[in-house]
């Protein structure tokens, strides 16, 4: 009966271990394709690049070329050469201005020594070079017009809805409109360009009842979404509820899934001793390994607000620093392994 006993425990352990070698067989082929998948798409994200920059350096090589044939001569001594090209108007020269800082990407601090570099080494008459707080201005204008200008739109579309983190005394309310075909069509995260800003308010006290009339003006002039999505701010949420309320039909509301998971993790978490003790050894590392050679090995900065948003990244590093401590023996005297121990020595599995 021993040996009985014996052979069934072996076959059921035998059993149980070919099932988990299976399911770990299986999911490094899933992950497998997909990492080949994702392989494709960057070789060929890496080709166009290769193609673009092809392009920019032959055409930086044309420019170079014109501007090194030009003389250092006056505009007046250009006469006989090539037109000049006026942009003495002040309209053009505002325009161009806010294209360069939206389509160049340039700084506003460098869009008057663009202009200057224009003035003194090409054909444009630029009679008059703003100061980049008029470029700022200029920018921030094309954006509140932009934002006066929204209209109504037929494909449907969802609200994403946030606060900002306080400013100050205030808090600003953002709205962004996401086209439902841009989520169809991206198939990941979506983007800056799928993005419309259809609201921006901003509010020196926030409460639901505040945020119901903000919002019903932002969707009377933009339209109705066929969702919301939002974390989950008690203030926030009973704003939108109010707002969804006085509809016919209420909205569907849908929870950003980061802020669920990171509202979960501190209602688990905070009030842990062995949590509190782990951030108070963080925090207390950080201040051993700032501005030294060994500063490239401090933890993330833990935030007071969003904190568990981004815990993720403070476990991997965690992770890693415990196999570092995990070497054995002694460590050399003045080495760096020997400065890591010191500064993080709580961090030794032994004292968890």
């Amino acid at each position: 009966m021993v040996q009985l006993s014996k052979i069934l425990h072996s076959r059921d352990h035998w059993k149980r271990t070919t099932i988990k070698c299976r399911y770990e067989i299986r999911e490094f082929k899933k992950t497998r394709q997909r990492h080949l998948k994702k392989i494709v798409a960057l070789k060929q994200e890496n080709r166009e690049l290769k193609q673009q920059a092809l392009e920019v350096k032959k055409n930086t090589f044309n420019l170079k070329r014109e501007v090194d044939n030009v003389k250092p001569t006056t505009l007046a001594e250009k006469g006989n050469g090539s037109p000049c090209i006026d942009l003495n108007d002040a309209n053009q020269t505002r325009v161009l201005c806010v294209l360069l800082t939206l389509n160049a990407v340039v700084s506003y601090r460098s869009v008057p020594r663009i202009l200057e570099l224009f003035k003194s080494k090409t054909n444009y008459a630029v009679g008059w070079v703003p100061h980049f707080t008029s470029v700022i201005n200029w920018s921030l204008r094309l954006g509140l017009g932009l934002l006066t200008q929204v209209q109504t739109i037929a494909s449907p579309w969802v609200a994403i809805i946030d606060h900002s983190i306080d400013i100050g005394t205030k808090k600003a309310l953002v709205v962004l409109r996401v086209e439902v075909d841009a989520l169809s069509k991206r198939g990941a995260a979506i983007r800056l360009e799928d993005c419309e800003c259809i609201g921006l308010t901003v509010s020196d006290k926030v409460t639901g009842e505040t945020i119901c009339p903000e919002l019903e003006e932002i969707f009377t002039r933009a339209g109705k979404p066929v969702a919301i999505i939002k974390d989950r701010d008690a203030t926030l949420n009973k704003g939108v509820r109010l707002w969804s309320d006085q509809q016919a039909q209420p909205i569907p509301t849908i929870d950003d899934i980061g802020h669920t998971i990171a509202t979960s993790l501190k209602a688990q978490f905070e009030k842990l001793n062995i949590y509190k003790r782990f951030t108070a050894l963080v925090s207390h590392g950080a201040k051993c390994l700032r501005q030294t050679e060994l500063a490239f090995l401090m933890p993330p900065k833990l935030r007071s607000k969003g904190r568990f948003q981004s815990i993720g990244k403070l476990g991997d590093w965690a992770e890693k620093m415990l196999h570092v401590f995990a070497i054995k023996g002694h460590a050399e005297e003045g080495s760096q392994l020997a400065k890591l121990r010191k500064a993080l020595g709580a961090f030794h599995p032994p004292h968890f």
